[in-house]
């Protein structure tokens, strides 16, 4: 569907003082994938991310969009056209220039209607996107005045009118509770299933396990690429924190507690914190 090749991306672009983003970077995204992108902060996800939608020009390298539809295009993504691509930002409040959550949901179809795509013609419905993320309550607020949640679903439904191809998440559960992760991640497994290709950006941890496949980056570069299965290791073998998760963590404060051999209560007290640790988080 995508593949970039040796794509290099300097940041100021056209500038004496650019610095080096993304470094050589050579990926392939095929339709239906999850892909996880992991890695810390300043490691190159959020630009590999707006490189995937067109929104930076790559300083070398080759970005090639299989288009529905068309031949194989060489070329910069258009985020309207094209490859059929939406990007969910990390703050919703980044996306939305409307002043009310019905403006916002119209906009979305309206930008779907000028791609000429055959599902925009079909059409998917503001009335159905609604009852999906359960909007009727907000439909004349302010976007900007939602609660984090509430913001997550509006920008998932404007998100899943435009029928994208594909789907690019800047760690999209950041700052949400339990209940509307929950609900992200059901919208990208669905969308996925549906032949449709996502990329979700996180700095790790739980995110990892639900994708179907792992890219670490590290300074602008792929340092690993392959399985969920296989990133622990490896990520202990690199010496790079990927961000374990809790369930992994918790059975790690085990091993590491019968390994010193303090006995049943260093078993029992490393139990209790990472239990409570994990109540805590989806409380």
């Amino acid at each position: 569907m995508i593949t970039l090749t040796h794509v290099s991306v300097e940041l100021p672009s056209n500038s004496p003082d650019s610095r080096t983003i993304l470094d050589d970077v050579t990926l392939s995204i095929a339709p239906g994938e999850w892909v996880a992108l992991a890695g810390a902060n300043g490691s190159g996800k959020t630009t590999l991310l707006h490189t995937l939608a067109g929104l930076l020009a790559p300083s070398a390298g080759t970005v090639e969009v299989e288009r529905q539809g068309c031949e194989t295009s060489r070329a910069i993504i258009n985020p309207a056209r094209g490859c059929e691509t939406a990007l969910l930002l990390q703050e919703p409040d980044n996306q939305f220039i409307t002043t009310s959550v019905r403006y916002e949901l119209a906009l979305s179809v309206a930008s779907d209607e000028r791609s000429g795509s055959e599902d925009a013609r079909n059409g998917r419905g503001i009335a159905d996107a609604v009852e999906r993320f359960g909007l009727t309550p907000f439909l004349d607020r302010n976007p900007h005045r939602l609660s984090g949640g509430e913001k997550q679903r509006l920008a998932l439904a404007t998100v899943w009118l435009q029928n994208p191809r594909l789907l690019l998440l800047d760690e999209p559960t950041a700052y949400l509770d339990a209940a509307s992760a929950s609900l992200c991640a059901e919208f990208v497994a669905d969308a996925c299933r549906d032949g449709v290709a996502a990329v979700w950006a996180t700095p790790g941890g739980d995110d990892l396990t639900l994708a179907g496949r792992v890219v670490c980056l590290d300074a602008g570069r792929v340092v690993y690429d392959g399985t969920v299965e296989g990133v622990y290791g490896w990520a202990s073998g690199a010496g790079c924190d990927v961000g374990l998760p809790r369930l992994r963590r918790l059975a790690g404060d085990m091993a590491a507690a019968l390994a010193t051999g303090g006995g049943g209560e260093s078993v029992v007290e490393a139990v209790s914190r990472g239990v409570d640790a994990l109540a805590d988080s989806i409380a």
